[in-house]
């Protein structure tokens, strides 16, 4: 075998030369076609960023009503009207009915329509509101009753009779300069309830 490679050297050399240049030439030319890029790279980086894409928006996600679009939950009909947060501090005209914020109180401008066909009252305990910090905050009965004109009347929101609609404000005591991004909504104490852009 050795007599056999020595005597065939030449040949064995062009052989592994022509193997050699021709690899060489090949990966040179599929290196152009791939733009300089290593392909499986490229194949990576695509799958990381559609991957990405994927998570960011997920398929069929609901998309969030906005102020002024009517949204459902229960037999309650939501329309968020507007917003006001104008650094009030104290709710109420009556030296004994009076609410004091801690941070300031900030309007929740809604409209109720009930849906159903039996009188239903809306649980302001249920009714929140998220900052930029994704912190919440409930809406303040106190001051929300406060903040009704009319106190010799029934308040706004409690049994509101089928189809009928009625408006106010529900108030938040919110820290500092916060301001209210999204509000959660629910027409029933334990419903799912309405996630409701506000900015």
């Amino acid at each position: 075998m050795k007599n056999f490679l020595w005597r065939h050297k030449f040949l064995i050399l062009i052989w592994v030369t022509v193997f050699v240049v021709g690899g060489y030439i090949g990966y040179l030319l599929f290196f152009k076609s791939t733009g300089g890029k290593n392909p499986y790279t490229i194949a990576a980086s695509e799958k990381a960023v559609n991957d990405t894409k994927t998570a960011e928006t997920p398929k069929n996600q609901p998309k969030k009503p906005q102020i002024g679009e009517p949204a459902q939950d229960g037999d309650l009909e939501f329309t968020v009207k507007g917003t006001a947060c104008n650094g009030e501090r104290t709710i109420g005209t009556n030296a004994y009915a009076q609410a004091e914020a801690e941070g300031q109180f900030c309007r929740l401008s809604i409209t109720l329509r009930n849906t159903g066909s039996a009188p239903v009252s809306l649980s302001l305990a249920a009714q929140r509101v998220f900052v930029a910090t994704e912190d919440s905050y409930p809406a303040d009965e106190g001051a929300t009753q406060n903040a009704q004109a009319d106190q010799t009347k029934n308040y706004w929101y409690q049994q509101i009779a089928p189809d009928s609609t009625v408006s106010g404000d529900l108030l938040f005591d919110l820290n500092g300069g916060e301001e209210m991004r999204r509000a959660e909504l629910h027409g029933a104490e334990n419903s799912p309830g309405i996630q409701i852009n506000l900015k």
